[in-house]
């Protein structure tokens, strides 16, 4: 990969610690944060109210510098998902309350 491809952390980690392990950690730490969502979503039995979060920021971490995530593009993806999220979840605490 082209140093002017990496940006903010990435960037950092591949220089402190060289291009293959910083790479290798940058994966791990992208990866880390898509798991703790899902982790969010199983240990508490509920399903995601950002169903969209885990696309997002995996696009975020795999290329957080394109034209297709600026920041009003990866806010109008994250409020979309959030009220899906939040109108689904409130349709079935209104039908569970009768």
């Amino acid at each position: 990969m082209a140093e002017e491809e990496r940006y903010g952390l990435h960037q950092r980690l591949a220089v402190r610690f060289g291009e293959r392990v910083g790479e290798a950690l940058y994966t791990f730490v992208a990866a880390l944060a898509i798991a703790v969502s899902g982790f969010a979503a199983f240990f508490t039995g509920q399903p995601l109210i950002f169903p969209s979060l885990g696309p997002t920021a995996y696009l975020f971490f795999e290329s957080p510098m394109s034209q297709m995530l600026q920041a009003l593009a990866g806010t109008v993806v994250v409020v979309t998902g959030a009220s899906s999220g939040i109108g689904r979840a409130t349709a079935r605490f209104r039908r569970a309350r009768g």
